[in-house]
Parts: C-alpha cells; structure tokens; sequence
C-alpha cells in the first residue's frame, strides 16, 4: 500500500514534539491499535472528516488550528496540529475559546463535541519563553477554563490516543467523555514549576479519591483509560475501530432531547459546585502568575549564567 503525507504524519515520532516535561507519557499506549491504522480512522484529512461527521469543514479563516463542523445539532471542534501532537499555544488556545463560545451563542447548536485529528488527543501546552509570554498564555487558559465552567449545553470530548495537560484537567468539567481502547491520561506534572489547572486540584478528588489524585497531580501518574472509567474520569471505552462514528451514535440521543430540559439539568447539576470550582480555579490563576515569574526569572539566569560561562 502506497504510504501517504497523512500517513508519514501518523508514525511520526511524536516523543520530539511533546514538551520535555511530559515526555513520561507513555506515547506506546496508542498502539498496537494506533500505531499502524489509516489516515481515514486519525481525521488526517477533511474529506476524512467529512466522511466520519457527515458534514463539511468550515471554510473560515478564523481558525488555522482547528476544524469545525456543524450538523444536526451537533457542533464539532477537532484539535488540528497532528504534526505537532495538538500540543495548546497561545493562538489554539485563543480559537478554541472562540468556537466554544460561537457554538454557544448558536441556536442550531445542541451538543458540543471535542476530538482531534491524529493519533494524540492533546500533547500538553507549550510554556511561555519569557514572563510576558507566560502570562499572556496563563490568561489564554483562564478564559479557556471560565468557558468551559460556564458552558450551557451539553459538551462531550472524544479522546483516542494520549490526552496530557490542561485538557486532561478539563475533562471533569465535561457531560460526556468516550474513549476509545488505547487511550490515556496525564495532567499537569508539578516538577515543571506549575500548579495544574482546569479545576482539577478540587475534581479530581471528588472523582477518585484523594490518593488516587494525589498521585496523578503530584507524581504525575499516567491514567490508562480502564482504570479512567472506572475513576469516574471516563464515561465508556469504545472499540478503537470506528470510533468516532460509534461516538457520535452513542451522543446522537442528546440532539433529540429538547435543549431546555438539557441545559436547565445541566444547570442544576452544576449550580451547588460553581461557587467552589470559580474560586479554587481563581486560586490557581494567582498561584500560576507567581510561578510563571519566578520560572521567567530561574531560566533568564540559567541563560545569564551560560553565557556568563562560554568562552
């Protein structure tokens, strides 16, 4: 079988892409299943989107790291930078704020769905270089977060490979998560110098428990997806084969029900945990802006240091 960009794209080696503090991941976890499959089953092209969502992707130049589609009531926003192991910068980000807010404020929108193309559902985030840049992209992830919290409809994410980082944290906050076989889950590892956000410092531990937490936000623990439906992280593990189109059945009943009825249980559901969830994420955003100057002022010195030192 003749080998293809998009399937040069899916064998690549992904452990030169990831940021260095999440490298731990165990990447090997995404295959046999993944390792080897299509470029049609990792939605590395549109005509592959098309073919698994039943609609055409948004021809929009507001967006360069996503893809979006919309049919039937369902809002998809796919993850775009497979070469580069979805890995969030500041200008993801910042689109994926947008098309979480656009497919709220759109009447035809009743379920909002996350994915990803390729073989990594998100690699991480990359940090900021410098103080600036740092908290230019602390503030990107707060109204990320904020956005999420405050989501009103439905919002399922559909995670096939390694999902790393802040996404990972995000995901409690989340109605539905499908996983497909394979999957696995790693939030933000502390020995990086930052504290991991996305609520997940006060989900996680209702979900699992607090030694089970503990070791994921402390020791940087690797959830593989069994033990994540069984955390309560994971709603079900589907077949890795036609996954995406197994998933979107599985949602498909949540587009006939009337938004009302869901959004109003939805609220009722998220109402007694607002308070709590608002202020350990504004506690985060305060605890992350004194790490992200102090990680500023540590590398500028190492970089003085080095230089200091050549000769």
């Amino acid at each position: 079988m003749k080998s293809t960009v998009a399937d040069e794209m899916c064998t690549e080696d992904l452990g030169n892409v990831l940021p260095s503090v999440y490298k731990s991941v165990r990447l090997s976890v995404a295959s046999p299943p993944l390792l080897h499959v299509n470029a049609s089953l990792l939605l590395l092209t549109d005509e592959a989107l098309s073919e698994v969502f039943g609609a055409v992707v948004e021809d929009s130049e507001e967006y360069q790291t996503l893809k979006v589609l919309r049919k039937g009531g369902i809002t998809s926003i796919l993850f775009s930078r497979p070469h580069h192991a979805n890995v969030l910068d500041m200008k993801m980000v910042e689109e994926l704020t947008t098309a979480l807010h656009s497919a709220r404020l759109d009447p035809t929108t009743r379920l909002t769905v996350t994915a990803a193309t390729g073989r990594v559902y998100c690699g991480g985030h990359k940090p900021g270089l410098d103080a600036a840049s740092g908290l230019q992209l602390r503030d990107g992830l707060h109204s990320l977060v904020k956005c999420v919290l405050e989501f009103p409809k439905p919002l399922a994410a559909l995670v096939m490979g390694p999902c790393v980082g802040v996404l990972a944290g995000l995901l409690p906050l989340y109605d539905v998560v499908l996983a497909a076989k394979g999957a696995c889950f790693q939030t933000t590892v502390v020995e990086s110098g930052e504290t991991p956000c996305g609520c997940c410092t006060y989900t996680y531990p209702r979900l699992m428990g607090h030694a089970r937490a503990a070791h994921m936000l402390l020791l940087g623990h690797e959830l593989e997806c069994g033990e994540a439906q069984r955390s309560g992280l994971v709603t079900e593990v589907l077949p890795t084969t036609a996954f995406h189109h197994t998933a979107l059945s599985t949602l498909h009943p949540l587009t006939a029900t009337p938004p009302p009825a869901l959004s109003h249980t939805k609220q009722l559901m998220r109402q007694p945990l607002l308070n709590p969830l608002t202020s350990v994420h504004g506690s985060a955003i305060m605890t992350n802006t004194t790490q992200v100057i102090s990680m500023a002022r540590y590398f500028a010195a190492g970089v003085k240091r080095n230089s200091d030192n050549a000769p």
